[in-house]
């Protein structure tokens, strides 16, 4: 039997990780032995570094000559999960074409276990190097919550999947593991956001863990509310007992008084501003030219310094435009929202002599939601932006969602959700949009109603951030409403949804050299 080139996975394990916003000039990590690099507790903070960047981004080969995108967060999860709301190049991803031999479904596994692997590798070293408990159960409680979060990207996208909690010495018969079913999956990620939230500090936002993007006991609390809300819904289905402890771990988080939302909505994707108060956690990139991300700009309109050819976008983020909005996207927000306005470019794709002509087809608007000023990179699809995880409208709508399926429409999932409305209409200087009338308060309505709107203020709040998928399939719209997107009616190419898209296929490679996986997602 081959082995993913001989095993496209154990090689990834042993190659080198691009750095990001942490620095690993002193870090050898990937290239020493490690059964003698680990020697010292510098020794492991240098390792946990590497996990962060494993976040971040995939190997050097696989970058530079595999990928569309970058590694998990520079591109893959991002742009994936955002296609339910998008038709990246309206086709492949928005559009239901997703086959398992697809490079990019292999690199978004394949990099989740390389980070598995590091993780694994950090947890077992630093049982068996002398320091301080209080240290130690920081540097598992890290790489526990990075851990669970690479678990959670891989069951939400893929179901069930083989858990990895050792590392192992290499080779191939050690390397091969059954897939566990996705409520074990979401069990072990419990466990491992319980530990991190356990051991870590909290943010601290005064030059501390959360200025250098680290993990927190917070954002551990924070996405301990997501796991239990996704686990609520489709497909597991748990219901009240899991809303409840969504809403109590969100609660959990309202009730630190740590984070905020910004006055500006602006503010908050802004290059300069980064690991502001509205974050728990997001994903570091550099200022410095390739070491930038490329998941903003990816979806950013494309533009160059040619302001004939691109009106007023011209010098507005310096994007790549691959990526066009829903129709239903779109129709959702009300057109005075401030929004709407900063998350939706009404105008072609390219000006007239410097004029912008105005996009009449709903389904093929851009975004330039994430602008950013920093050095330009020597690609136009890079940018400093760093790659949202959570942030607090998420919790504070999650708190309103779930208070919602518990109770029905109380007066606390109404205050919830109309916080983040006022911010909205509070409108975005960044961007010199005015305040408006809308989006006004809700009150007055049924369950199913809040329920309604709960699910399409996530979607105009914290569209392309990563959560569009996740949030259709929990609520079980993916199929409803992918069925009904205009675009698949609009473009050649696109494939109406059926019931099993609400998962990816695992990829070929994976079961080919795996006997242990023997079965493949329904409808692949």
């Amino acid at each position: 039997m081959k082995n993913f080139k001989k095993n496209s996975l154990l090689m990834l394990l042993t190659l080198f990780v691009f750095t990001s916003c942490f620095k690993l000039e002193d870090t050898d990590f990937n290239t020493k032995d490690t059964a003698t690099y680990f020697e010292t507790e510098d020794d492991i903070a240098s390792a946990v570094t590497v996990v962060y960047n494993s976040l971040a981004k995939g190997t050097q080969d696989e970058l530079t000559t595999n990928s569309t995108f970058g590694g998990l967060y520079d591109g893959l999860t991002i742009i994936l999960s955002a296609s339910a709301h998008t038709g990246y190049d309206t086709r492949t991803f928005g559009g239901n074409k997703i086959t398992s031999d697809n490079k990019d479904i292999k690199n978004l596994y394949v990099y989740s276990y390389f980070g598995i692997s590091k993780a694994n590798l950090v947890i077992t070293k630093a049982k068996e190097i002398e320091m301080s408990e209080e240290n130690r159960n920081k540097y598992i409680a890290e790489a526990r919550f990075l851990r669970g979060l690479f678990y959670f990207n891989l069951v939400q996208y893929f179901g069930g999947v083989p858990i990895r909690v050792e590392d192992y010495d290499g080779s191939y018969e050690d390397s091969l593991l059954p897939r566990s079913s996705a409520e074990e999956v979401y069990d072990f990620i419990i466990e491992d956001f319980k530990f991190a939230e356990t051991y870590l500090p909290l943010d601290d936002f005064d030059g501390g863990n959360h200025a250098t993007g680290r993990a927190s006991s917070s954002a551990a609390s924070g996405l301990l509310a997501k796991v239990y809300l996704t686990m609520a819904g489709h497909p597991l289905n748990k219901g009240t007992s899991h809303y409840t402890l969504a809403r109590d771990y969100a609660k959990k988080v309202m009730d630190l008084n740590i984070y905020q939302l910004l006055p500006d909505y602006g503010e908050i994707f802004h290059s300069t501003n980064k690991n502001n108060r509205e974050w728990l956690f997001s994903v570091q990139f550099s200022d410095v030219a390739n070491e930038q991300g490329h998941w903003g700009g990816w979806q950013n309109l494309q533009s160059n310094w040619d302001e004939l050819s691109y009106g007023q976008w011209h010098d507005k983020g310096d994007g790549y435009g691959r990526v066009t909005l829903t129709q239903e996207l779109v129709e959702a927000y009300n057109e005075e929202d401030p929004r709407a306005k900063f998350n939706i470019v009404r105008t072609k794709k390219k000006a007239k002599k410097g004029v912008p002509q105005i996009e009449t087809k709903l389904w093929k608007l851009r975004t330039m939601k994430f602008r950013f000023s920093a050095p330009r990179g020597e690609a136009r699809h890079q940018c400093a932006v760093n790659a949202p995880v959570l942030r607090y409208a998420d919790i504070l709508l999650t708190y309103a969602e779930a208070e919602n399926e518990i109770n029905g429409p109380t007066q606390a999932s109404f205050d919830a959700i109309n916080q983040v409305r006022a911010r909205a209409r509070a409108g975005i200087p960044f961007a010199d949009i005015p305040a408006s009338s809308e989006p006004a308060d809700l009150f007055g309505l049924d369950q199913e109603s809040l329920r309604e709107n709960i699910f399409w203020e996530r979607a105009r709040e914290l569209c392309l951030e990563g959560l569009d998928r996740f949030d259709l399939v929990r609520s079980g719209n993916y199929y409803t409403i992918k069925s009904n997107a205009v675009h698949v009616n609009q473009v050649g190419g696109v494939l109406d949804p059926e019931a099993h898209h609400d998962l990816l296929p695992i990829p070929i490679e994976a079961i080919r050299n795996n006997p242990k996986i023997e079965n493949q997602n329904p409808g692949y």
